[in-house]
């Protein structure tokens, strides 16, 4: 469905005329005979299918490029010069203090070492060792993101309890900033294509046609999606009302691109790497440029 469409919730007017709900599947009749198997009723199937889908829509720590980055690490006997000279080196806030991705003691940052400091004459890594929370990497993100409201970094482990990254609030401004670029290109191209494939089918002939699995009522094309309208716009007679000398095909094959970029992003697990965002923002300036010629045009 296009990103900024609404869904509406209605109440059940009765419980005899509503559909079964997924999410509250009946009661299983135990069997009658011991060994014997019952047959699982199918909503209690639809809802653990739909269930599924869901753990695998959830944006995990996983999705993230620093908790599967090797951290660099320093031993606990490491002289804090040489643990500030490499923060340094690496522009990294911290650093993890261990012997091995099995046996790590915490994190050193530049702040746990001025608290050490107060306390006395501190030589060794070990000695300012900070706490860091562990989180796992299967676990969803938005949970890890709470820790950050106390701790500057959260320490990664596989469920065999190896470390594998370490991630930081900047990691995370760093991941959403690289989705809200491609996410705000692909909201003005649905939009502006909405609002074009609604003049175009306005009149309500033949080009308010969108393909074989088109509803059987006039559609609307305030809800067209991306896939529909690059239809739409394949007609030759509906690209000639236009009136623009773009080429209609080099002009699909960006719309289909948009298109799988926006599948990509709305899956949260397909980031896109700089060239597919680098093609969103030259056809967004295409369709900026179409949708202003049909105007002047059709003023």
């Amino acid at each position: 469905m296009p990103l900024d469409e609404y869904i509406t919730f209605r109440l059940r007017q009765s419980v005899e005329d509503a559909a079964p709900d997924p999410f509250e599947p009946p009661v299983v009749p135990p069997a009658t005979n011991e060994g014997e198997d019952v047959d699982v009723p199918p909503t209690l199937m639809d809802a653990a299918a739909v269930l599924e889908t869901l753990g695998e829509m959830t944006f995990t720590v996983a999705n993230l490029e620093a908790a599967e980055r090797a951290p660099v690490m320093i031993p606990p006997d490491a002289h804090i010069d040489q643990a500030i000279t490499t923060m340094d080196v690496h522009n990294y806030s911290q650093l993890v203090v261990g012997t091995s991705p099995r046996n790590v003691k915490g994190i050193v940052s530049f702040k746990s070492i001025v608290q050490a400091q107060f306390s006395g004459n501190v030589e060794r890594a070990g000695e300012c060792i900070g706490f860091a929370p562990v989180v796992y990497v299967d676990e969803p993100l938005l949970q890890v993101v709470a820790h950050f409201r106390e701790h500057d970094a959260v320490l990664v482990k596989r469920r065999d309890e190896s470390l594998c990254g370490i991630v930081t609030p900047s990691d995370i401004a760093a991941e959403y900033g690289g989705m809200t670029g491609p996410f705000l290109l692909i909201g003005e191209i649905e939009g502006q294509l909405r609002w074009l494939a609604k003049e175009l089918t306005s009149s309500g002939d033949e080009t308010a046609e969108t393909g074989p699995d088109a509803p059987a009522r006039e559609p609307d094309a305030d809800s067209f999606t991306l896939g529909q309208i690059q239809h739409l716009l394949q007609k030759p007679h509906v690209w000639n009302k236009l009136g623009v000398r773009f080429d209609r095909g080099a002009f699909s094959e960006g719309l289909d691109r948009a298109r799988r970029g926006r599948n990509s992003v709305m899956h949260f697990r397909e980031p896109l790497d700089d060239q597919q965002v680098r093609d969103l923002e030259s056809f967004a300036k295409v369709v900026r440029r179409v949708c202003r010629a049909y105007a002047g045009n059709a003023t």
